[in-house]
């Protein structure tokens, strides 16, 4: 997903993901790294 405004964690390693546009997802993955000054998020499938 692009232009990620809201990420928050859920139940079991979820994570929720709402773009700016309105857009919302749940996926499985977990936090791999945060990049901030170059306003990335990266992160790895859970299984």
């Amino acid at each position: 997903m692009k232009d990620v405004s809201f990420l928050k964690p859920g139940a079991e390693g979820e994570l929720y993901l709402e773009g700016i546009l309105g857009e919302q997802r749940k996926i499985k993955a977990k936090i791999k790294g945060l990049f901030l000054t170059d306003h990335k998020i990266v992160l790895e499938a859970a299984e």
